[in-house]
């Protein structure tokens, strides 16, 4: 009989109303189905230009001479042409600080090799359209038999 009321203890309502470490008193349980955050977590801020004033500067047009014309450019380019200046002027303080901020001459290696095919695949295609122009009598024809 002892057994009884043990198990009758454990698996009875008597359970449910205490309280304690991990057992929240009744009322204040989340209900089936509701969620426990009802108004949702609360969202990222998007970009807002107050929050970055320097960079929102930085691209403001500015009017700049360029060879003797007027150009429009923003704060951030003539910054970066004035910097390329003074290193092309011999000093090496505004090369460095080019070259450390561009990714250094590796990428600058990638970048000089993409554009370099890409201009000899211009180049070829070149010839090829001036080739079908003397082979067809026009320009119009595919290239590369396709």
């Amino acid at each position: 009989m002892s057994n009884d009321k043990q198990i009758h203890r454990h698996v009875g309502d008597d359970d449910d109303d205490q309280v304690g470490y991990g057992k929240p008193p009744r009322h204040s349980q989340f209900k089936r189905g509701q969620s426990g955050n009802p108004r949702g977590r609360k969202p990222r801020l998007a970009y807002e230009e107050d929050d970055f004033p320097i960079r929102r500067s930085m691209m403001e047009p500015i009017d700049v001479k360029l060879n003797g014309k007027k150009e429009r450019l923003t704060t951030l380019e003539a910054i970066l042409m004035k910097q390329a200046a003074k290193a092309l002027a011999g000093d090496n303080r505004s090369a460095k600080l080019l070259f450390e901020y561009s990714g250094g001459l590796k990428d600058f290696r990638a970048d000089w090799k993409r554009q370099k095919t890409e201009a000899g695949r211009k180049m070829v295609d070149e010839i090829l359209k001036i080739a079908n122009t003397w082979k067809f009598g026009t320009d119009d024809k595919k290239t590369g038999g396709s």
